[in-house]
């Protein structure tokens, strides 16, 4: 019984370990709110702040598991910040060639 409950705890602690990552400690983290056209993107960063000509990067965060959700950050390019709208929202200015849609994950490089 004792090492089954171990088991069981040595399991969820290397889940936990594994969703843990450098990005999710990242000091500035957002998401995608609203796709302005295929280039520009409006972002909340909530209450972090960022400058105009920030460099961000762009990832696709996809989750997998009903309980324990493990989710995964896929980078698909980068951007620049290139307005301040107001203290939560920021416009970006996504690389050429950078496919992405509401809900990517935004991030300080």
């Amino acid at each position: 019984m004792r090492v089954l409950l171990l088991s069981r705890l040595a399991v969820a602690l290397m889940l936990f370990v594994s969703n843990v990552s450098s990005r999710s400690l990242a000091a500035v983290q957002g998401d995608i709110t609203l796709k302005i056209n295929p280039s520009r993107a409006q972002v909340n960063l909530g209450d972090y702040q960022v400058k105009r000509g920030q460099r961000m990067g762009v990832f696709k965060k996809s989750c997998r598991g009903p309980k324990l959700p493990v989710c995964q950050m896929d980078r698909v390019g980068g951007a620049r910040v290139s307005r301040i709208l107001n203290d939560k929202y920021a416009e970006i200015i996504l690389d050429p060639g950078v496919h992405f849609s509401e809900g990517y994950v935004v991030e300080r490089e």
